[in-house]
């Protein structure tokens, strides 16, 4: 009887020790998280955006600050996802690849919602900048508009999620 106590307390013992490494994990985790996006990108505002007929689902940047984040840090960017920068009041807007390690595509949204330019970015390319002020600036996966026909003069249109 009394090794089958010792037993039961070693089990139990190595059981709040497997729960504290996993509460320790976790917890780590979540400051990893929160020191990696101190902007709260990772809650950043979603919707859809509609190129002609193509949509888009994009992660809004609407603020300084998230703007200035852009997608630094992401290893990829999927197909049928993107960036939407929003300029409100609208200016010229540069861009450049930054801490972006696959090609983009920028699109210039003008007046109308309208695009005024199109930029395939890359590392032999990495700068961009809008013909005249703009309201939006679009990032999209590299080749993207090629692939869907997305040329200047083809509206923009916006819906929330």
């Amino acid at each position: 009887m009394p090794g089958e106590v010792e037993q039961e307390s070693s089990r139990t013992r190595s059981s709040v020790a497997v729960v504290v490494f996993a509460a320790t994990v976790v917890l780590i985790a979540a400051a990893a998280v929160i020191a990696w996006d101190p902007l709260h990108l990772t809650r950043m505002g979603e919707s859809t955006v509609r190129l002609g007929d193509e949509p888009v689902s994009v992660l809004v940047a609407d603020t300084p600050q998230r703007r200035a984040w852009g997608l630094q840090g992401r290893t990829a960017l999927p197909e049928g996802r993107g960036m939407l920068f929003v300029y409100d009041p609208p200016h010229v807007a540069t861009f450049e690849i930054k801490s972006v390690p696959f090609p983009l595509d920028v699109v210039f949204v003008g007046a109308g919602t309208r695009v005024t330019r199109v930029v395939p970015l890359d590392a032999t390319h990495p700068t961009a900048a809008s013909p005249s002020s703009v309201g939006y600036v679009l990032e999209l996966p590299g080749g993207w508009c090629e692939r869907h026909g997305v040329a200047v003069g083809t509206r923009m249109s916006l819906s929330a999620r």
